[in-house]
């Protein structure tokens, strides 16, 4: 059994928490979507690539552990990085709030949330642009129930999860920067970050992405999403 590690720092008590959390087997079982029904996922064994991930001053520290990464930031006042999407997502699933809180706050379905989640450790298919959107949608909204007693960080989040969804009365203006994103994303060219500028509420999010690797900021807040070790860095030029 593979132990994942979330690392939370609180600058306030001057001390950094590391919890191994048992893991459960990732599941994905099928259902509608798009008019389509979600394959059965090949059984897989656990991702096994070293992946590093790091927090952004002034908290300086970071993580080493297999799958794929999130980091959620904020206030300059924590730090939490979690590994192995897929498979967190698979402990939150049977939280029993669980069901209603991604209903509510990212229109979406359990089993949809479980499908895309497991998505981000192997990242199957995140060329198909539509697909990484909902498995960046997937972390975003994994991140959110984790941090659901927050108000301010949720409220980020929140965001982040209103540019992933894709209605059709969206404003190309918005749209448009974040598909690039997507695309970039889900490429396997190159290595230098793509940069884009999302203006939502009056405020203002800049979006970095490399090949499997997205970045979410705004002044003190950053949401990431790196899928694998080999992913190049989205971070924030500091």
């Amino acid at each position: 059994m593979q132990h994942l590690w979330s690392v939370t720092v609180l600058l306030a008590a001057l001390a950094v928490s590391v919890a191994s959390i048992v893991c459960l087997a990732a599941t994905a079982a099928p259902t509608q979507s798009r008019s389509t029904q979600f394959p059965m996922k090949p059984v897989q064994s656990p991702p096994t690539e070293l992946n590093t991930c790091k927090c952004e001053p002034p908290i300086r520290s970071q993580a080493t552990a297999t799958g794929s990464c999130t980091r959620t930031q904020d206030d300059g006042t924590f730090c939490d990085l979690k590994f192995s999407l897929g498979q967190n997502a698979s402990a939150a699933i049977h939280a029993p709030d669980f069901d209603r809180f991604a209903a509510s706050y990212a229109n979406v379905s359990k089993k949809e949330f479980a499908w895309f989640a497991s998505r981000a450790d192997d990242r199957y298919e995140l060329t198909k642009t539509d697909d990484a959107a909902r498995v960046v949608k997937a972390a975003a909204t994994l991140a959110a129930f984790g941090h659901r007693q927050d108000e301010r960080t949720l409220q980020h989040l929140q965001d982040v999860l209103s540019m992933l969804t894709f209605e059709p009365a969206a404003a190309e203006a918005r749209k448009q920067p974040v598909w690039r994103s997507l695309e970039r994303f889900g490429s396997n060219e190159g290595s230098s970050p793509q940069f884009e500028k999302i203006f939502l509420d009056n405020q203002t999010y800049e979006l970095i992405t490399t090949p499997g690797c997205m970045n979410f900021s705004q002044e003190k807040f950053t949401f990431m999403l790196k899928t694998a070790g080999s992913a190049p860095p989205c971070d924030r030029p500091q």
